[in-house]
């Protein structure tokens, strides 16, 4: 044990090391490396009782970092930081695997191993149908990483004693995230990159910009995904929260998530997050659960109560546009109601600007590509960009900014299928656990499966699910809770 915590200490001096060197490089980040250094010395300090625990919660924290963790190489590329973590993270399993240590071993459901033995052979091999090598390589490499990162996660949440104190850590670093978020609502700008920058908008000319937060994310809706899958969590945690016990601290973590939400201006987010409390609601009311069903009315009165509110403050009309071009949102911006605004004559038009008929002419193209053009094997990893890009009627704009569509493009009909038949086995299989396990494991079986439902319509938020961290982290807590044997 001694020799194991002083192995840790090393790693995480060096983890601090990894910090002051990206200060070096990007010393605007000052909040981001505080930020980091306070959450890797809790991890070390409060929670890993191990090396490997230390690489694994590390691992997660610089990957919800993204981009403002990295090591610049060139002007185009860069290596991210948690890659060095999760690869060092192995190099100590295949030690373990060497020492005989059969704590490491993990029992699981052949479906779910022979999926991804299935996935993995055919994301490889698509490089021989992909028209861009390059492209197809770096894709590759992308989805083992993000896999190997699904493994790291149902080896370290092996017992239900680990779980718990996974989730623990979730709900630490989401409340640091909610606090940096609340910082750029103030005004409070870190240096992080972001859309709005890259897209050449600036403060000047668009002031309500210095409000709307991205934190690590790159872009609000990417941020806004993250708030409705911790809203999701915390729905859930109220809901089974007995007597007083941390109560407050979870509403006000909510509330501080919605008002952060509001913010991002994002409409998939707010439909969602309606989709959620419905389908819990159903689900509830099907288990005879009517005292949680009720609840989950309570919750979705308040955060409609909420966001009506806000819509009554006139500087909040910026972030309130997209609701008031968008028909059903309309009807919620009451402060907006009464403007005029221009009403397209179809939901979306292919080939039309706009964000809405962009998206809409994105999954056009996908489909016609594979299916019309008879691309039934997809167009290879990372390649239906090109197509896209040969299409010319986005308007610059080449990802896919959906998940599903964006397999179905890059992996044709078959996998696309196999994902869709195998996520709702997840989901299945997630709330089958919640029969069989105690009053918390049911909760975080729950707030997973809630989470896989809401990411069924959040992935048409981010650009790219590929190396979107939050969505692999949620798809790493569902696998290791369905796999392992608690």
């Amino acid at each position: 044990m001694e020799s194991s915590m002083s192995s840790t200490k090393w790693i995480f001096m060096a983890s601090i090391l990894l910090v002051l060197i990206n200060f070096l490089f990007f010393p605007k980040l000052f909040f981001i490396h505080i930020f980091v250094i306070f959450y890797l010395t809790v991890i070390y300090k409060k929670i890993a009782s191990n090396t490997r625990e230390y690489l694994y919660l590390s691992t997660i924290l610089l990957a919800l970092t993204d981009s403002s963790m990295v090591f610049p190489i060139g002007s185009r590329y860069a290596i991210y930081y948690y890659y060095l973590l999760l690869f060092t993270y192995f190099l100590n399993v295949l030690y373990i695997i060497k020492k005989n240590d059969v704590s490491i071993k993990i029992k699981g459901k052949s479906k779910y191993f022979i999926f991804t033995s299935i996935l993995l052979a055919y994301i490889v091999l698509s490089i021989i149908i992909a028209a861009d090598k390059k492209m197809a390589v770096k894709s590759i490499i992308n989805y083992i990483i993000m896999i190997s990162f699904i493994l790291m996660m149902i080896i370290e949440n092996k017992n239900y004693e680990k779980l718990k104190k996974s989730f623990k850590f979730f709900t630490w670093v989401y409340t640091g995230i909610i606090l940096l978020g609340l910082l750029e609502i103030f005004g409070i700008k870190y240096g992080a990159r972001n859309h709005y920058l890259d897209l050449g908008l600036t403060v000047k000319e668009y002031p309500f910009l210095k409000h709307i937060p991205e934190v690590f994310f790159y872009n609000p809706n990417n941020y806004a995904v993250l708030l409705v899958l911790g809203m999701t969590a915390i729905f859930i945690k109220i809901i089974y929260i007995h007597g007083n016990e941390n109560n407050w601290f979870y509403k006000i973590l909510f509330l501080l998530s919605q008002i952060n939400l509001i913010f991002t201006t994002s409409r998939t987010a707010w439909i969602t997050i309606f989709i959620v409390y419905f389908v819990a609601f159903a689900f509830f009311i099907i288990r005879k659960e009517l005292k949680s069903a009720n609840k989950t009315i309570k919750f979705a009165v308040v955060t409609l109560v909420i966001f009506v509110i806000f819509s009554f403050i006139p500087s909040m009309t910026p972030y309130y546009g997209k609701f008031n071009s968008t028909p059903i949102l309309k009807k919620l911006n009451l402060y907006n109601i009464k403007k005029p605004r221009e009403d397209n004559k179809a939901v979306a038009n292919v080939g039309d600007p706009g964000s809405i008929n962009e998206r809409f002419t994105l999954i056009f193209d996908v489909v016609d590509g594979v299916i019309t053009n008879k691309h039934y094997l997809g167009f290879g990893a990372g390649n239906v960009g090109n197509y896209i890009k040969y299409k010319d009627n986005t308007f610059g704009i080449l990802n896919i900014h959906s998940f599903w569509f964006e397999i179905l493009g890059d992996f044709g009909i078959g996998i696309f299928l196999y994902i869709i038949y195998i996520y709702l086995n997840l989901i299945s299989d997630l709330v089958k656990k919640s029969n069989k396990g105690h009053q918390e494991l049911k909760q975080y079986s729950y707030m997973i499966a809630l989470g896989l439902v809401a990411f069924i319509f959040l992935a048409f938020g981010p650009s790219s699910v590929i190396t979107f961290e939050p969505f692999w982290i949620l798809m790493g807590m569902a696998s290791a809770i369905v796999v392992n044997n608690y």
